[in-house]
């Protein structure tokens, strides 16, 4: 039997913000944990953990940005980016970067166990810690490692075989969009950027419904 709904009919936002953060608190230590625990694990096992990491970060970034918490905004954002970052392969998260993603996770639980009446206070002494907890993980973006492209090597040349001929190499047209009788020339850039938007979007939206559904309920 599916358990009802709990009651928001009697929270402010404020509180349903706190109710986002300390659900997602649990599955950003759970997932991080599970890294830690397992490092060796299974590219999918590995996988799916940070795509709930990334959703954590990105569902309190969205919960903050919704009552007004920009300091608790910036923090999120930050390690999203480090989710993102590794959902790409563009690093690994070692212990020394778990303890560093925990930190924050932490600064977040003092955050949620806050009134309204003390959290502006609180928020107003916090501009060093924030400062210092998004410049650890800017850090572990900035160490990590780039990722070298693969090189396939040219085979020499047979002895005393011809040079190749060069070949002119024409710019590549701009793709085009056709909407009835008339024609769209979109740069490429502009289309990877329009993608992007796309994708964000769509990430937007999937945090989004469950939000709504809470406030529709506090309505």
């Amino acid at each position: 039997m599916t358990p009802d709904p709990p009651d928001l009919s009697n929270f402010s936002l404020l509180d349903i913000f706190c109710l986002e953060v300390e659900t997602q608190m649990a599955l950003l230590n759970d997932n991080l944990l599970a890294i830690e625990r397992e490092p060796n694990a299974d590219a999918a096992t590995t996988a799916k953990r940070l795509e709930a990491l990334m959703r954590g970060a990105h569902s309190i970034k969205g919960a903050a940005r919704i009552v007004g918490l920009d300091r608790a905004v910036g923090v999120a954002h930050t390690m999203e980016d480090y989710f993102v970052a590794a959902q790409n392969g563009e690093l690994s998260i070692t212990p020394a970067a778990i303890d560093v993603l925990l930190n924050s996770v932490d600064w977040f639980a003092q955050l949620q166990q806050l009134s309204a009446p003390e959290l502006a206070p609180w928020l107003a002494t916090q501009a060093d810690e924030i400062a210092q907890l998004q410049a650890d993980i800017t850090a572990l973006l900035t160490d990590a490692p780039a990722v070298a492209p693969a090189v396939s090597a040219s085979p020499p040349p047979l002895p005393n075989a011809p040079a190749p001929a060069a070949i002119a190499t024409a710019p590549v047209p701009a793709p085009e969009t056709i909407a009835g009788d008339r024609t769209v020339r979109v740069s490429t850039d502009n289309l990877n950027q329009l993608m992007a938007l796309a994708g964000e979007a769509v990430v937007e939206a999937n945090w989004l419904q469950p939000f709504m559904d809470s406030l529709l309920q506090l309505r």
